[in-house]
């Protein structure tokens, strides 16, 4: 099993700043095509005890979800609802990363910042 630390900085629904920090772990699909599948979109990368090729790739798309989550809710909800990250990311990245051949063991949010010190401070 692979592990990846990301964060991804976004404004929210009310243009407040926060960063969130998180880790996803993965593993080689192992059922039927997985492994072919893994080989065939990923390359030799996946052999590396580091794959950085492909730890960049699944890095960037979690991000990408992560960002648009926070674009699109208040930041009450995101900072408060952890669950609301987590479950958006596994349920976009599962079906996609299942073709590549990959599964998604599990999504950890580290921590969820305001950005602002003031509002920060204010709340």
């Amino acid at each position: 099993m692979r592990e990846i630390n990301f964060n991804a900085m976004q404004v929210t629904d009310e243009m407040q700043g926060l960063d969130v920090q998180a880790t996803l772990a993965w593993t080689i699909y192992r059922e039927g095509e997985g492994p072919s599948n893994a080989y065939k979109n990923l390359g030799s990368d996946i052999k590396n005890q580091n794959p950085t090729k492909t730890n960049e790739k699944l890095s960037t798309l979690a991000q990408a979800i992560v960002r648009d989550v926070i674009a699109n809710n208040k930041l009450d909800d995101v900072v408060k609802n952890r669950e609301l990250l987590t479950g958006e990311i596994q349920s976009k990245l599962k079906p996609l990363l299942k073709g590549w051949g990959i599964w998604l063991e599990r999504v950890d949010i580290k921590d969820v910042r305001i950005c602002s010190s003031t509002l920060f401070a204010d709340l």
